[in-house]
C-alpha cells in the first residue's frame, strides 16, 4: 500500500471548476507505485471529487499539473 499527498502546481479555472494549490488531498493506493499517477489520474480525480466536489477531468488536468510527495 502506498500513500501520497497531492496538490496542484498552480490555480486553474475552467468549465465552472476551480482548483488552487491550497487544495491538498491524500491518496491511498492498494498497490506499491512510484507515483500516484501510475494507473492514470483516476485515484486523484476521485479524491478531489470526494473532498472538494471538483471534477479535475473537466479542468483537463494531467499528472504534470500536480506536485506530490510520498507519505508511506
Amino acid at each position: 500500500m502506498r500513500v501520497f499527498q497531492v496538490w496542484p502546481k498552480r490555480a486553474r479555472s475552467s468549465n465552472g471548476q476551480i482548483i488552487t494549490p491550497a487544495m491538498v488531498v491524500t491518496v491511498t493506493l492498494p498497490y506499491h507505485a512510484p507515483t500516484p499517477f501510475t494507473q492514470g489520474i483516476g485515484a486523484v480525480a476521485e479524491a478531489y471529487m470526494r473532498i472538494y466536489k471538483c471534477d479535475i477531468k473537466k479542468l483537463s488536468c494531467s499528472a504534470g499539473d500536480f506536485n506530490y510527495k510520498g507519505l508511506a
